[in-house]
């Protein structure tokens, strides 16, 4: 039997919170106001978002959310 529990992340609280909602959103928010802050050399959304996404497929091997689109409908919902 193939072990596959080497090809994942630990799970970090930070990783934890994102499989909530409420959770991603605050978790984009926060890195939204840090790029914010840095004015027009920081990050768009959509690449945050990505930044976001990337590191829950690390842990998770899957995508949270299917697009950056999907993410801004139900954070908006």
């Amino acid at each position: 039997m193939e072990d596959n529990t080497k090809n994942t992340e630990e799970i970090t609280p930070r990783v934890l919170k994102m499989t909530t909602k409420r959770g991603f959103i605050e978790l984009f928010n926060e890195e939204l106001y840090k790029e914010m802050r840095k004015g027009k050399r920081g990050k768009t959304q959509e690449e945050i978002y990505e930044s976001l996404e990337t590191e829950y497929m690390k842990s998770f091997k899957r995508r949270r959310y299917t697009s950056f689109n999907s993410f801004r409908r139900r954070k908006d919902a």
